[in-house]
């Protein structure tokens, strides 16, 4: 039986083997909270135990909530219900982004004066990488020069496909220069 319902926090049992560090995702998730309340429900299994949902939990105990919608599944065993609570976590993973279609939301946000601090993205670049036509003369580089750059997985992704034109050599003197450990 499936269904939503307002249920205690107090009542909800973590899942001791949740395999997920959330701590940071939690912080960021209580503004997405404060702002459009609580969109996605926990999901539990029949007896109260949390499959998918332990970081709306921290940030819905950050916001001193009481209470947090709940979708109540009855797991048909403990096999199914470990195996849903990795798969829930695991294919937001494997999704790719399309930067230039990110870029152009990004962009209409903010001409909506929208926070785009509650995307996850406070840390997008400000420079479209998509239509990028710098270029890096890695020979003349001196061999002291450095540069560091703090990217998310999801942009140091791309930057390595964009790399993928180039040959094993320029690949490893580039992500060097990017002030990456080869």
């Amino acid at each position: 039986m499936e269904f939503i319902k307002e249920y205690p926090i107090d009542k909800l049992k973590v899942w001791e083997k949740n395999p997920r560090k959330n701590d940071t995702a939690a912080d960021k998730l209580t503004g997405i909270i404060e702002e459009y309340g609580f969109v996605n429900p926990i999901i539990i299994d029949q007896h109260g135990t949390i499959r998918a949902g332990h970081t709306r939990l921290k940030a819905a105990r950050k916001l001193n909530k009481d209470t947090v919608p709940v979708l109540i599944y009855d797991f048909q065993n403990e096999a199914q219900a470990i195996g849903y609570a990795i798969a829930d976590n695991k294919l937001s993973e494997i999704a790719e982004w399309d930067f230039e279609q990110l870029d152009e939301l990004m962009n209409e946000l903010e001409e909506m004066d929208f926070d785009t601090s509650l995307t996850g993205f406070e840390e997008m670049p400000e420079q479209d990488f998509s239509e990028s036509n710098q270029e890096i003369d890695i020979d003349s580089m001196d061999d002291e020069m450095k540069l560091t750059f703090k990217m998310t997985p999801e942009q140091y992704e791309f930057v390595v496909q964009r790399l993928n034109d180039f040959d094993e050599e320029q690949d490893k003197a580039l992500l060097k220069a990017l002030g990456y450990e080869i």
